[in-house]
């Protein structure tokens, strides 16, 4: 018995040692980080551009999102069950829009709650379980207005990385907003991120947004072919490059009451800013910019 409460005490006091070990490391590494992102020298992508095929064979990217039938059923409901947890307000008489629903397998879940759902996004690639929801072709990018008015939560997954002007659209999704109601923005990868570009599928590694130029970048991704959102693209999806502090920002100044402001980080790959340093200085980045996978937001606009 002895014996066994000495093993059990050498392993817990080794497992205190890695864990001190590791912190520390961070710690140095984050320190190291904030050293090269503080240079004013220009970028130079020479090394880590000769390096390309290097970094090809040494990452492999996120796992693969998935459209199939199954990925979206599972998707939509797990997306559904975070709103109606989220807001426990949330009744069988509510009215909610989604903008840029995608598939639309969110709404369809609230549906099936007895909500009552909208959907509206740039073109109509629904999925065919939620076909018959009401649709609308709205591009928040242009001078256009949403559909209806006063919903009681106006919602969006993945889609604020990609507003031409978020604030604008913000704007526009305030203006269909019952007074008191609530919107809810869950949105990533961030531009400046690891994976911010949304090319993971055809540039394995992290950041090919600062390592390569953006004429090399995208002349790869024209040679392999582009494919997302489950198909084959001309083009990437349009970014706007807002960093975090930006969104930050843009809450802050929306009138609403910022319920909700979760960042979601991911310090998973500082060491390939450590290897290749010239290419992240002089960017005007910082640390949580690099960091910030990813961003969950819930407003209350106020009640008259």
């Amino acid at each position: 018995m002895f014996k066994k409460k000495v093993r059990r005490f050498t392993r817990s006091l080794h497992q205190l040692i890695d864990n001190r070990n590791e912190n520390k490391e961070l710690t140095n590494s984050v320190i190291r980080v904030r050293e090269i992102l503080s240079r004013n020298a220009q970028p130079n992508t020479t090394i880590s551009e000769a390096d390309f095929h290097l970094l090809c064979s040494t990452y492999s990217g996120p796992g693969e999102y998935g459209y199939d039938k199954k990925s979206t059923w599972l998707r939509g409901l797990r997306r559904a069950d975070q709103l109606v947890s989220l807001i426990p307000q949330l009744a069988s008489e509510h009215s909610c829009l989604e903008v840029a629903c995608g598939d639309g397998m969110a709404s369809l879940q609230l549906n099936i709650l007895g909500m009552e759902t909208t959907l509206t996004d740039l073109n109509d690639w629904r999925d065919s379980r939620a076909a018959y929801l009401p649709f609308y072709p709205c591009d928040l990018g242009a001078d256009a207005s949403l559909p209806g008015e006063d919903f009681d939560l106006v919602f969006s997954y993945n889609a604020f990385e990609h507003f031409p002007n978020p604030e604008i659209a913000l704007q526009r999704m305030l203006a269909v907003t019952a007074p008191g109601g609530y919107l809810f923005f869950e949105f990533g990868p961030l531009y400046a991120g690891p994976w911010g570009l949304h090319a993971y599928r055809m540039l394995p590694m992290p950041y090919p947004q600062f390592l390569f130029r953006e004429q090399f970048w995208r002349d790869q991704i024209n040679r392999i072919g582009i494919r997302d959102l489950g198909k084959d693209l001309n083009d990437l999806q349009p970014l706007n490059r807002w960093t975090v502090t930006q969104f930050d920002q843009l809450w802050s100044n929306s009138g609403c009451e910022v319920l909700i402001n979760r960042h979601h980080n991911n310090a998973e790959y500082l060491d390939i800013i450590l290897q290749y340093p010239e290419a992240f200085q002089g960017r005007g980045l910082t640390y949580d910019d690099l960091t910030t996978q990813g961003v969950t937001i819930l407003l209350r606009k106020p009640s008259l």
